[in-house]
């Protein structure tokens, strides 16, 4: 293992409960009310923050006996940290909604064609209803989309015509129907 990969470990080293305190300190700006929050007593609150900016090797706060501020190197510690918390609870909440069968994720592909207001309500429906799930759209081809639908990199897709050629393992539902038409010039 090379110097800069041992100094990138250890530079991780730190735990979740940290990071948690270190978010809860510099939100409060005060010990005091981050332990009361956190339902710690102070002296193992300060020790975890001391042990992070040991591990950091860098002061995360000025200290004063009334009043708690966050350094320069606090404030960018902040930035990110909340984001990585934000996310690693995001991650849990996904691990248990899959453990209980439910999806967190939809890719729903469409051909541009398809794509008209009736069609745009129900997606904005669907994100109104289920706020828990992400809906991602994808605008593809129709052979790509069933593709993708075959390789399991989309859902389902709105693809507008079906297939004239069966395609094992999908199902086509139709869920609109209109007339098509064709313009032409004059005398064509």
């Amino acid at each position: 293992m090379n110097a800069a990969m041992v100094y990138r470990i250890s530079m991780m080293d730190y735990s979740l409960r940290e990071l948690e305190c270190f978010v809860a300190v510099a939100e409060e700006l005060s010990f005091t009310r981050a332990a009361r929050r956190l339902h710690l007593s102070q002296p193992p609150l300060s020790r975890r923050i001391q042990a992070l900016e040991s591990r950091l090797g860098t002061k995360l706060f000025v200290r004063s006996p009334r009043a708690v501020a966050l350094t320069p190197a606090g404030r960018a510690f902040l930035a990110d940290t909340k984001g990585a918390l934000t996310q690693l609870q995001r991650a849990a909440d996904r691990a248990k909604r899959a453990a209980r069968g439910e999806t967190a994720r939809l890719d729903i592909g469409f051909v541009s064609a398809v794509l008209n207001p009736e069609l745009i309500g129900r997606f904005q429906r669907f994100r109104q209803d289920h706020p828990g799930v992400q809906l991602t759209l994808h605008d593809h081809p129709p052979a790509e989309l069933m593709r993708a639908i075959a390789e399991g990199r989309l859902d389902g897709a709105f693809v507008g015509a079906t297939p004239t050629t069966p395609t094992a393992g999908m199902v086509f539902i139709p869920w609109s129907r209109e007339p098509l038409m064709v313009y032409l010039p004059r005398g064509h």
